[in-house]
């Protein structure tokens, strides 16, 4: 009796571990897939964010040089009165 509930025992014993060391494999590889994506996706979003940060710098400094045209005095008398009013 004792002898055959050591041999089902062992039996179930020697099954669970065949089927962790089947299992933990794939367990790792499907991790690695799942991280290398993700990294993937984490990689793009950083590109398009620093694509916007370009652009957004790129139209600010459109502007600005649009201001500064738009300020530039276009005679002597213009620069002489701007500086009366406003001073340097």
């Amino acid at each position: 009796m004792f002898f055959l509930w050591s041999k089902i025992k062992g039996g179930l014993f020697l099954i669970l571990w065949g089927a962790v060391a089947v299992i933990l494999p794939m367990l790792y590889l499907l991790g690695r897939k799942d991280g290398a994506s993700k990294e993937q996706v984490q990689k793009a979003e950083e590109a398009v964010k620093a694509e916007k940060e370009r652009a957004e710098f790129y139209k600010v400094m459109g502007e600005e040089k649009d201001e500064i045209v738009r300020n530039k005095t276009s005679s002597k008398h213009d620069l002489v009165t701007r500086l009366r009013d406003n001073g340097l």
